[in-house]
């Protein structure tokens, strides 16, 4: 038996790009693989003759031929029906595998024993031949594929989950391939990312590739097609509204202010700054912008002060925030991660929300369109997107680029999508700056809070790199919005000390997995650095979360323990 079905569905394509796409599978460097080419009643006498000429050069091709036009679904059911593979591979009819496809889907399988769905790079190629627009995708990353179906090519799936699932369905015709992902991957054991380009995508007139705003009803069956993913995950409640580019998609989450608590958490030492011309008592305003945002009772302000917060400050919050306020005394030397688990040790919360106090509310219902994507049990941590005070993006998640700690698209404007739109979509990302994250309080706890060995810079990754090695997600959520006036209540320059302790503490990949290859370009390096020419010499690479895991052997829970020992 074959390890590999290829299925192409054909209907009346050129026919020297039907050859040349059958040609690119008899040149696969591995051997174990069968085409299958299900005529959808083209009535094309050059196609016809093509397919039966492949046919009888090679015994592992096979041809069928539909009665009727059935349409893209019925036919790939039908080479899905007549598969002898143990995967299926979708190729359309005039697309191309580079010569190492197989042989990549192979190697990847036999390393990852559980894997249900493998995807690739891809880029595209013209009539002429040239290849052009590289997309260099991001690891498996589910909440941005509810958003974008950015998996596409190349995809292959392990033949019994797709037909346990039902095969392609007929009423998502034009996002029949995104609704099998997400039905494929809900119970996929494991989803791989080959970070090389397989497949070369075809520009044909009137193609989603050469023509984006093409086929507006693929984008209408995307939708429902999302809708109901959320649905069988049990958020029918969660609405799926049109994005901002063709064939994308957004989240409108709902949240019930009823079944939970938050509890904002904000360390302060009463700093003023001028911003916009105006002076400001920093958690003052910071405060009054998340009342007036609130649209829920159950949550209260969480202000962990110093002694030498002005007293005028502290009436200012009792005024603005009523019997929300919870004023917590710091009277240690300054330490960020301290004062952020004391304030977590007095809330009462089971939804905690960590915030920095020069900051400014943008999203209305802030606090609840922030925690509400923690009623997914796989997510860990979602993160606002932060803009600086002239409306460019500070922070849409952190990711290591270049052997170094960086803000991708730091510095871009507002209105600007990123490299393939990642950042105007909600996402997964390595690390949330700790600006402003929100978290179950039972994450928190089993993570073993901040750590207290950086009180300064870097906690909130160390924070966020536990959290994903307890196997959860990191999710920066594009439409949930703040200003962060940085460095203007603190300094925030790094020293060479506390970038040998992170990278000792989780260790550098040069490949961050949620920030693509391909974005590099658009990152305004250095941002995470002492100086604009500042480099730590890290010295030898280590595995993403390798270091991490001797770590947390002895840290969740023992931090969690140590504390409230602190604390008491």
């Amino acid at each position: 038996m074959p390890q590999f079905s290829i299925v192409t569905p054909v209907y009346r394509p050129d026919p020297s790009e039907l050859s040349a796409t059958v040609e690119a599978v008899l040149a696969q460097t591995i051997t174990d693989w069968e085409l299958i080419l299900v005529d959808d009643h083209s009535q094309d006498a050059q196609v016809a003759a093509t397919l039966s000429s492949f046919a009888a050069r090679d015994p592992r091709i096979r041809v069928y031929s539909r009665t009727e036009n059935g349409g893209i679904v019925a036919a790939s059911n039908d080479g899905i029906d007549f598969a002898l593979g143990q995967w299926l591979v979708f190729l359309d009819d005039d697309d191309l595998l580079t010569t190492d496809a197989l042989a990549a889907l192979k190697n990847t399988i036999t390393n990852h024993p559980k894997v249900g769905y493998i995807y690739s790079d891809e880029d595209k190629v013209d009539g002429h031949g040239h290849l052009s627009g590289a997309y260099r995708k991001p690891d498996w990353s589910p909440e941005l594929e509810r958003h974008v179906n950015y998996t596409n090519h190349l995809s292959a799936f392990r033949t019994d989950l797709v037909r346990k699932v039902g095969k392609l369905r007929p009423e998502f015709e034009g996002s029949q391939d995104h609704d099998l992902v997400l039905r494929v991957t809900e119970q996929a054991g494991e989803v791989v990312h080959i970070p090389r380009i397989l497949y070369h995508w075809r520009m044909s007139a009137g193609s989603v590739a050469a023509d984006p705003q093409a086929k507006q009803y693929a984008t209408d069956s995307g939708m429902r097609a999302v809708q109901e993913h959320l649905t069988r995950l049990g958020f029918e409640d969660w609405k799926v509204v049109e994005g901002r580019v063709p064939h994308s998609y957004a989240t409108q989450r709902s949240y019930n202010a009823d079944k939970h608590f938050v509890s904002v958490i904000i360390p302060t030492n009463g700093s003023r700054g001028l911003v916009w011309g105006q002076r400001r008592h920093f958690v003052v305003d910071m405060v009054r912008s998340i009342v007036k945002s609130t649209e829920f009772e159950n949550y209260e302000v969480v202000v962990v002060y110093d002694p030498d917060t002005p007293e005028e400050d502290l009436e200012a919050l009792r005024t603005i925030a009523g019997p929300h306020l919870n004023l917590v005394l710091y009277t240690q030397p300054f330490n960020f991660s301290d004062k952020c688990n004391r304030g977590a040790l007095a809330a009462v919360g089971d939804r905690l929300v960590f915030m920095n106090d020069d900051m400014e509310v943008i999203t209305r219902n802030f606090l609840g369109e922030l925690v509400a994507p923690l009623e997914e049990t796989s997510v860990g941590i979602t993160g606002a997107r932060l803009l600086y005070g002239n409306r460019t993006i500070q922070n849409a998640g952190i990711g290591i680029i270049q052997d170094a700690l960086n803000h991708p698209y730091s510095g871009r404007g507002r209105d600007e999508y990123g490299f393939s739109g990642e950042i105007i979509h909600d996402r997964e990302v390595s690390a949330a700056t700790g600006a402003c994250i929100a978290m179950r309080r039972e994450v928190f706890e089993d993570a073993g809070g901040w750590p207290l060995e950086f009180p300064n810079n870097f906690n909130d990754v160390d924070l966020c790199f536990r959290v994903r090695h307890l196997g959860y997600r990191i999710v920066s959520l594009a439409r949930v919005e703040c200003y962060h006036f940085e460095s203007a209540s603190r300094d925030n320059s790094v020293t060479r000390e506390e970038h040998e302790g992170i990278e000792n503490r989780i260790g550098w990949t040069d490949r961050d997995p949620y920030t693509p290859m391909g974005a590099r370009e658009m990152i305004n390096l250095p941002v995470m650095t002492a100086a604009p020419d500042y480099r730590a010499p890290y010295g030898r690479p280590l595995p993403l979360l390798g270091s991490a895991k001797r770590f947390l052997k002895r840290s969740a829970h023992a931090l969690a323990k140590r504390i409230r020992a602190v604390s008491l």
